[in-house]
Formats: C-alpha cells, structure tokens, sequence
C-alpha cells in the first residue's frame, strides 16, 4: 500500500522531502471531524507492530468504513484512503492549526477536491455524536448603523462553509443586492460575501465579534466600514438524506415549527427522487457508484426578507452543479399562514403582467416589499440573474388582504 502511496505523491507535492510523525504531533486516538462542513467523520488511529500510524475513517451517515495509512510530507499530514481491496479511494491533505486540522479531501482521480477539518477528542468519545455538533448553521439580521436610511444585513450560514446574505438599503425605496461568499475563519466569526449583478459591485466582510461587530464596505475605488448590530438570529438545522454511495443535505433554518415541518416535508420529497433517480442510474449501468462524493445533491435556501409582516424566500435542489427544481415560499407571520408559489399564483398575486420578458417556469418569483423579486436557477457558467418588477404603482393588481407585503 505505502509504494501506491508514495508513487501518487509527486504529483501533489513535487517530490517534497519527507519528516517523521512525530514533527507534527499526531497522537494515537479519537479525532472528529467534518467534510465540507456538512458531512461528519470519525478518525481512529493506532501504531502497528514497526511503530508506524494505521487508522480507519467512519462515516456515521452511511456506516461505511475505509482503511487509512498515515504519512507526513514538508510538514503536512497526508491520509491515504484505501478499501477492502486494497484500491486507493481518496486522500486527505492537511495542515496543522491552533487546535484542529484543515485541509482538503481529494478523490483517487484528484478531480473532486472538498474542504474538511478535525481535532482530537478529548476523554470518552461518541462516533455519532459529530453529526449533532456539524449543526452548526445559523441565519441573523443586522441594522447597519452609519448609512442614511434603514439599512440591513441578512446572512445565513447553509450548506459546507458557504454563506448567502441579502443587503437592503435604505431611501425613499429599498434596493436589495444579494450576496454570496464564505466564511473566514473555522467558527465562521469572519466572512467574505460579494455583490451578485449589481451595477455597484462591492464586495464586503462582516465581522461578528459580540459588542464589536463591523461590516466593511470594498468598493473598486474605495472602502468604508460601518458598526452592525444584531436584531435577530435563528438558528437552523441539518437534514441528510443517504444510502452506502450517496448523501444529500439541507440546511433548514428554525423560524418555527410550522415552516420547519413544511421546508423538510419539501426537502423529504426531493431526497427520495434524487435516491430513485441514483437507483435507476446505476441499474442502468453507471459507473459513478463507484467514486465516494462524485455526485453531489444538496438544497440551498435562501431567504430574502425578514421584517415584521413575512419571512420570504426560495428552495433549489442542486444536482451537481445545476438547479433541478425551485419553489419560493411567503411566511405571513400575522395570520400565521405558509404559503409556496404555486398557491399564490393560484390566488392571482403573481399577475401574468408582471413577468414581461421573463419566464416563470425556469426561476421564481418572491414576495419583498414593494414588489416580486425574480431569481433565474443557477446556471454552472452564468450563475443566477436577478429582476425587480416594483408593484408601487400597480398595488390595486394585489387582493386586498395581501397588499401590506407589497408596501414599501
């Protein structure tokens, strides 16, 4: 096994010299630790008979368990994934913090690439109990204080260590600019988003530690920081789906128990498509069953208003890198009453008129104030278009029992 190893090396490491274990101090034992910061794994390490480090790699979602050999190259720790065969599944490339490890998890082709990250169990370990602790997902809203007008920061920590937020600026009428980015840091105290199509490209950091919480603004000719402070927060709850070569993942954020049973009955639904629609491929005679993390479902949730009146937002299931199914939802908090698109375009909210040259069935329409928020599913290239059709002038279209959405 180790000459397979060793022979794999130079192509990642360009003949880098190697050094003892005992550099960089990897103890015998328990470590726990997280793929992408969604997929939980348990590390058990042990010295053979020559005094080298052995291990095994479990998977608590699929209780699958692989055979690992341990090596250090320029001061890094390299983890050799390998099955019962002998045949080499993935490799773990990683780097010594204050604390804990980071690095990445690659295939045997080097064509799949995942973050991940572990530290050492103190006392009596639980295998099971790194799937709690990857529950570590949270939605907040800011005010920014400094800026004329209401301005607000909304960001929700989802799926691996990505982070999608909403800005809203303040004025005679609000302008939203979504954001993507990540986190910063290992406990996500620091983050990176960056304005999506906008004519004012920015791109910020939001610093979120306790009384000294910050937001810098990078502008392409200038920079400006603010202090934030936190208005709401909510926490939010992972769902998995899986079978022995296959995992699908949620992030739900915990609004309530009403919108929690809805959004997981939706995410149910999709994971049992994905998992017949896997069954049926590899009936068929596809190959990919074979390659751990090849194939990726996830759902990303995305919430585009949060104030006094409703929650909105959207769902998509990604399949790979490419939307296969969207649904927006409108959460009245006075009347308590969920609502998924299809009932409002049911009620006659979401007019025909509205739409101009867009089409509904390949994006989705969101409730905000003062209007609909278009949003295209993600395109692996082009990403996502956003479209504003502002309803202020045309708010007589809206029943009566529902215009207060659309006041601005």
């Amino acid at each position: 096994m180790r000459i397979l190893v060793l022979v794999f090396l130079p192509m990642y490491f360009f003949l880098c010299p190697l050094w003892s274990q005992e550099d960089i101090s990897l103890a015998p034992g328990e470590y726990s630790g997280w793929l992408e910061d969604i997929y939980p794994l348990h590390f058990t390490f042990t010295r053979d008979s020559s005094g080298e480090l052995t291990g095994m790699v479990h998977f608590p979602l699929t209780s699958d368990s692989l055979f690992v050999a341990v090596d250090v190259i320029d001061s890094r720790l390299l983890f050799t994934e390998f099955d019962e065969n002998a045949r080499i599944v993935g490799f773990y490339f990683l780097d010594k913090k204050e604390g804990f490890w980071e690095g990445s998890w690659r295939n045997s082709d080097g064509d799949v690439a995942l973050k991940v990250y572990l530290k050492k169990e103190q006392g009596n370990s639980d295998k099971d109990h790194s799937i709690s602790a990857a529950d570590n997902k949270w939605l907040e809203v800011y005010n920014v204080v400094g800026p004329p007008g209401e301005n607000r920061l909304t960001v929700f920590r989802q799926s691996g260590w990505s982070v999608s937020g909403t800005y809203t600026t303040g004025g005679d009428r609000s302008t939203r600019i979504y954001l993507r980015g990540e986190c910063l840091d290992i406990d996500c105290r620091k983050m990176g988003l960056l304005s999506q199509l906008t004519t004012d490209d920015f791109y910020l950091e939001l610093s979120r530690e306790g009384t000294d919480s910050q937001i810098t603004f990078f502008y392409p000719e200038r920079e400006e920081e603010f202090r934030v402070t936190k208005e709401k927060e909510f926490g939010a709850h992972v769902i998995y789906g899986f079978n022995k070569f296959f995992v699908f993942d949620a992030v739900v954020p915990d609004f309530n128990p009403l919108v929690n049973s809805i959004l997981e009955e939706q995410t149910a639904r999709w994971i049992a498509k994905a998992i017949r629609a896997l069954e049926r491929g590899s009936s068929s005679g596809n190959n990919y069953l074979d390659e751990k993390f090849s194939h990726r479902n996830y759902i990303w949730t995305e919430i585009a208003e949060v104030n006094d009146l409703f929650i909105s937002g959207y769902m998509e299931w990604i399949n790979d890198s490419e939307s296969e199914k969207m649904k927006s939802f409108v959460y009245d908090l006075h009347k308590n009453k969920f609502f998924w698109d299809s009932d409002l375009s049911g009620m006659g909210l979401i007019s025909p008129a509205s739409v101009n040259d867009l089409n509904p069935k390949k994006g989705v329409f969101l409730v905000v104030k003062g209007g609909w928020q278009y949003i295209s599913p993600l395109d692996p290239i082009n990403g996502r278009s956003y479209h504003f059709v502002d309803m202020e002038n045309r708010i007589r279209e809206i029943p009566r029992p529902f215009r207060k959405w659309f006041t601005n």
